[in-house]
């Protein structure tokens, strides 16, 4: 009974391998494709690659490089080889991890010939600094660069005209280029950086929906810039030394989503919060706060359409 298990879960297993769209190299070596022969059957292909198997798999995959979706660079030397390959493979999202010692001209010289290119995550990489070259990238939807040692963003960004999402995380970035017209840009998540203040620049982004800026400095008036920004949806300040509750964001008509979790806010009440025309969601938390009982007490019996949030693991401190 057993083997005739054994045998239908290999079955079951062939036969969804068979029928996937994706394939990454991080399950199946370009050996293991090789003697199934899927490398020719697939839609897309994943691949992780490393330097000592960009060789193999450039033999293996010469007559379906046109169809990599995804390549997955992760520890390697971006040496002239890996560049090329990935020219020749002109993939259509690519994920950086763990990189050192990126030429960052030669780099991204090389992803501006990628003409379907439309996603890029760097995450861990010794990037300190983006060059101009960046802008000639215009069919960027996403950008993510996250956790590396970058300075600051260079001005051809405003080019990437067709950018909907760009996240700035973990880096030593403290202002944004003073001209930021990106006018197709839906999310902007510059949390974890070094910004004294919320970027007046953000109100170029009239088309903006989702705004994170947690765990930068906020002033108590950088509410008042976000006010311009009519279509945002959601606001994320979390952990940014807020003492006062952003009152001027009863402005922003669409806001559904508020999250202000581990500040420093004293004297929250009802009349702050009853009147936003449109939240769902407000994540108080209670780590700094120091709430009324009577106020709370307004919140929470009231027939406010909004789910206020606190953490009930923390304590409760009434005035």
């Amino acid at each position: 009974m057993r083997y005739i298990v054994l045998f239908l879960y290999f079955l079951f297993s062939f036969s969804l391998l068979f029928s996937q769209e994706y394939v990454s190299f991080q399950k199946y070596d370009s050996v293991g494709l090789e003697r199934l022969g899927l490398y020719n059957k697939l839609h897309y292909i994943n691949l992780t690659l490393s330097n000592d198997n960009i060789e193999r798999i450039d033999n293996l995959l010469k007559d379906c490089s046109d169809r990599i979706k995804t390549l997955y660079l992760q520890n390697i030397i971006l040496d002239e080889h890996a560049l090329d390959f990935i020219v020749k493979s002109q993939p259509k999202e690519i994920n950086l991890s763990f990189i050192k010692q990126i030429n960052s001209i030669s780099f991204f010289k090389t992803l501006s010939m990628l003409d379907s290119l439309y996603s890029l995550r760097i995450y861990n990489c010794d990037l300190s600094y983006i060059p101009e070259e960046i802008g000639e990238m215009s069919q960027l939807t996403r950008l993510e660069i996250c956790y590396c040692p970058l300075r600051f963003l260079p001005n051809s960004l405003e080019n990437l005209k067709n950018l909907q999402y760009l996240r700035i995380n973990g880096t030593e970035i403290n202002y944004i280029p003073k001209s930021f017209s990106l006018n197709n840009l839906i999310v902007l998540d510059i949390s974890s950086n070094r910004f004294n203040g919320i970027p007046r620049e953000v109100k170029q982004l009239l088309n903006m929906e989702c705004f994170k800026f947690s765990n930068n400095i906020y002033f108590s008036d950088d509410d008042s810039i976000l006010t311009i920004n009519t279509k945002l949806n959601e606001v994320y300040l979390v952990q940014c030394g807020i003492e006062v509750f952003p009152k001027n964001l009863i402005a922003l008509q669409n806001l559904e989503i508020l999250v202000v979790i581990e500040n420093k806010i004293n004297g929250i009440t009802y009349d702050l919060i009853k009147d936003f025309p449109k939240l769902k969601y407000l994540g108080l938390g209670l780590q700094s706060y120091i709430l009324n009982k009577t106020e709370i007490d307004k919140i929470f019996n009231s027939d406010i359409d909004i789910n206020v949030s606190i953490f009930d693991d923390s304590p409760l401190r009434y005035d």
